[in-house]
């Protein structure tokens, strides 16, 4: 494939690094000294574009990649209030959009076991969730996405469970505790309490190269599809 990257910190190198080895090119890494090219990245020809760029960036950048009908993957957090803008303009324009808060297939698998032990305590009304993630200083978000897609997997799931709150809240909302010490590269803990026992499901990232082979899996998956698709459906996808 022929890949743009949007966003070259620490995951957007990562990215870059290992998509090379794999035998893809980089036909355009964008960062603040030449974010001007991309509204001219049709120009370099990319057949997907992957974004980790800012939570004040993304929006933009992905308005701009969809208008030019560029399939787009998405790991950048903290916009979700703008995604059904992004997916009406995703439908408008004919384009391609897969957006994951955490692209680790590791994390992924994660999702669907919590979903399905959230069904299974629904059952339980004695055990209270809740959420512990780290991360490392650096992190401009709290709390993280995949933190909140945990949260509201949970919503979903139990009828006496109604909102997430951060750091403080009652018997009907997850509590979700953000840390951030040295250079934690990510690990979540999601806990049934209950008088009785403790039941805990957690993922810890030993490094980045957990997410950055699962944002090019995504973009292996996405860059010949349109329309708005998840990491769920390139767990499906691999998993065939």
């Amino acid at each position: 494939m022929k890949i743009a990257i949007i966003g070259y910190g620490k995951m957007g190198k990562a990215i870059g690094q290992l998509a090379e080895k794999q035998g893809h090119e980089i036909v355009i890494a964008i960062n603040s000294a030449n974010k001007h090219q991309i509204d001219h990245l049709k120009d370099y020809k990319p057949d997907v574009a992957i974004e980790f760029s800012t939570p004040s960036s993304a929006v933009r950048n992905l308005e701009k990649l969809i208008s030019q009908q560029i399939p787009v993957v998405c790991g950048t957090t903290a916009w979700h209030d703008q995604y059904d803008h992004i997916c009406k303009l995703t439908k408008d324009h004919d384009a391609a959009l897969l957006y994951a808060s955490n692209y680790s297939i590791g994390m992924n698998l994660m999702f669907r076991m919590n979903k399905e032990l959230a069904k299974m305590m629904a059952k339980f009304e004695s055990y209270q969730p809740s959420i512990t993630e780290i991360h490392h200083i650096h992190k401009l978000d709290a709390p993280s996405g995949t933190a909140v897609t945990l949260a509201e997997q949970i919503i979903q799931e139990q009828t006496n469970i109604s909102k997430w709150e951060l750091d403080n809240g009652n018997e009907d909302s997850v509590v979700i505790k953000a840390i951030r010490e040295g250079e934690v590269i990510g690990t979540h803990h999601v806990e049934y309490h209950s008088d009785i026992d403790d039941i805990t499901l957690s993922h810890v990232a030993h490094n980045r190269n957990g997410f950055v082979a699962g944002a090019l899996l995504a973009a292996e998956y996405l860059h010949t599809k349109k329309g708005i698709h998840t990491m769920q459906d390139v767990l499906s996808w691999a998993l065939k």
